[in-house]
This record gives C-alpha cells, structure tokens and sequence, in this order.
C-alpha cells in the first residue's frame, strides 16, 4: 500500500492510496478519500484494475459532490498508475 500527497479543492482535502488485492479478487486499486476538514468523509472513488481481465474499473462511494477537477485529476493518475505503458490510449 502506498499513500501519495493530499489534493486540495473548493475546501477539502483528498488522500490517494495504491493498494494491491490478492484475497477476493487480484489486481492493482487506487483509491480517493476526503479527509478533511475534520471529520472527513471518507472513501470517495475506487478504480481497481482486476488481473485477470486488465480492465480498470470506476466505483463511487458516496452520494456527497466530489469536485470535477478531483474526478478528473484521479481518474488520471489511475489509469497512469493501472494500465501497463504499451496499451494504447
């Protein structure tokens, strides 16, 4: 697991974390939470790449308005971090 720099957007700070998952399914995940300002709200977005499929997928996980430039910026680095450097875009 790997923690990476906190985002800062109308107000809020965002953390990422890279996890593998070897127990219920395989693959590479990053994931989106907020943070702060006290108390956070917790676990926003998850793409997970499952092995066996080399598919990234995109799941939310709360109701509450993530900011466009978050969801952008995150889906970006995602997919950087997810996908193997010879797939074509």
């Amino acid at each position: 697991m790997e923690a990476t720099d906190e985002w800062y957007a109308e107000g809020r700070y965002y953390a990422l974390t890279v996890f593998s998952e070897v127990s219920k399914r395989d693959g590479l995940g990053v994931e989106l939470e907020d943070v702060a300002p006290a108390p956070g709200r917790g676990l926003a977005m998850v793409i997970f790449r499952d092995d066996s499929t080399g598919i990234p997928v995109v799941s939310t996980t709360t109701y509450l308005a993530v900011p466009g430039e978050v969801v952008t910026r995150f889906t970006e680095y995602a997919l950087r971090r997810l996908l193997p450097e010879d797939v074509p875009e």
